[in-house]
């Protein structure tokens, strides 16, 4: 299940945000072990248990753009690229979030929860050295 924070839900709702068209703007999938989400927090600096080990790292979304999805026009998905992991090893992931990155940690927002996926690709998933990518569904990570 995919959740939005409740400050960047604030942020879809006013008019001119333009997610992810606008230049320059810089979003990362942050994957976590154990964290619960609570829709209060508001930057990545409130998240714990980020994953740490071999092949893991922040990873900037790719090709980011809005889908039509459905036969409704004004259904969208957030969609990018599928995220490439290269021989993780030694952690495992329950979770992640999507941050819109603006200088550290302090002060990236958060953007959304991702608790679910494409089985058996995404959550949760335990590093064994062996190639992971992160599926973006046909329909993209979470529908606005």
């Amino acid at each position: 299940m995919s959740q939005y924070f409740k400050e960047f839900r604030s942020d879809l709702s006013q008019a001119g945000h333009n997610w992810p068209q606008a230049a320059g703007l810089v979003y990362q999938l942050i994957l976590l072990n154990g964290y619960s989400f609570n829709e209060a927090h508001q930057f990545v600096s409130d998240l714990t248990g980020e994953c740490v080990g071999t092949g893991y790292a922040r990873k900037t979304l790719a090709n980011k753009t809005l889908i039509d999805v459905g036969s409704s026009p004004t259904k969208k998905g957030w969609d990018c690229d599928d995220i490439p992991y290269t021989t993780p090893t030694g952690w495992t992931t329950t979770c992640g979030v999507i941050a819109r990155i603006i200088g550290g940690d302090s002060t990236s927002k958060l953007c959304f929860f991702l608790d679910g996926g494409t089985s058996p690709d995404n959550f949760p998933k335990t590093m064994i050295g062996t190639n992971f990518t992160f599926i973006v569904s046909a329909s993209g990570l979470i529908l606005i």
